[in-house]
């Protein structure tokens, strides 16, 4: 048991005093510009600079940091969906990649698809080379509504019918999913699980995907939203 605290700031300018979590257990980190257009200076402010601030918080409280990455964080060097298990990452010179990124002048996106996914794949390779601090990386793929929790459709303060039809899609996708198909769209209460379970972990380290795994023929739906379960059964964790 425990509590999880949400702690308001801007990561991109640090400025989170550990005194003010001194009873910190683990740090989680979520807070992310997704957008995939975004301006590479200031993908390179809030995802990778906002990244090493929280490794500094995690390594002043001596606690392990949970950093949420994306599941496409390889989609630059490979292709198709073996690309959302794996558990390495992209092998490039993250510091020179910040130090462009910074600059405006990283061409060609270096293979990346897009200034997020460079922005935090350099984020997940830093934070990898640090060697200090327990960091544990959680890759979310595609994060949908909520399946249960809050309530089906739950898509954050402002839930839309547009996000309760898109889960009754899913719940519909999963009832008619064969063992060889592979839906990348995850609900967001599982991905909250399968974060939580990553913080508890008595190990450190490790790449957790928060991603559905091809056996959905055998869960039901009691099952479905907890990613958690579906990871022991994939072998994940």
């Amino acid at each position: 048991s425990g509590v999880c605290v949400v702690v308001r700031g801007d990561v991109a300018e640090g400025g989170i005093p550990p005194d003010a979590m001194r009873d910190a257990t683990c740090v989680v980190h979520c807070a992310a510009s997704v957008k995939f257009t975004e301006p590479l200076p200031a993908a390179a402010r809030t995802n990778v600079q906002g990244a090493l601030h929280m490794l500094e918080l995690a390594r002043a409280l001596r606690v392990p940091l949970v950093y949420v990455s994306t599941a496409y964080v390889q989609s630059g060097q490979h292709r198709g969906a073996a690309v959302l298990h794996e558990q390495t990452t992209p092998d490039f010179d993250a510091e020179g990649a910040l130090r462009a990124m910074l600059a405006d002048r990283c061409d060609g996106l270096l293979g990346f698809p897009s200034s997020y996914t460079l922005s935090t794949g350099t984020a997940e390779r830093l934070l990898r080379e640090a060697g200090d601090v327990d960091v544990r990386v959680v890759r979310p793929s595609i994060v949908g509504p909520a399946y249960a929790y809050p309530h089906p459709g739950w898509h954050g303060d402002r839930p839309s019918t547009v996000s309760a039809g898109y889960t009754l899609i899913f719940k519909k996708l999963i009832g008619c999913a064969s063992q060889s198909s592979q839906i990348q769209v995850v609900p967001v209460d599982a991905v909250v699980d399968v974060i939580l379970h990553v913080a508890r972990r008595r190990q450190a380290g490790g790449t957790f995907h928060a991603t559905m795994p091809n056996c959905f023929s055998q869960i039901d739906d009691a099952t479905v939203h907890a990613c958690t379960v579906l990871g022991h059964q994939a072998g994940y964790f």
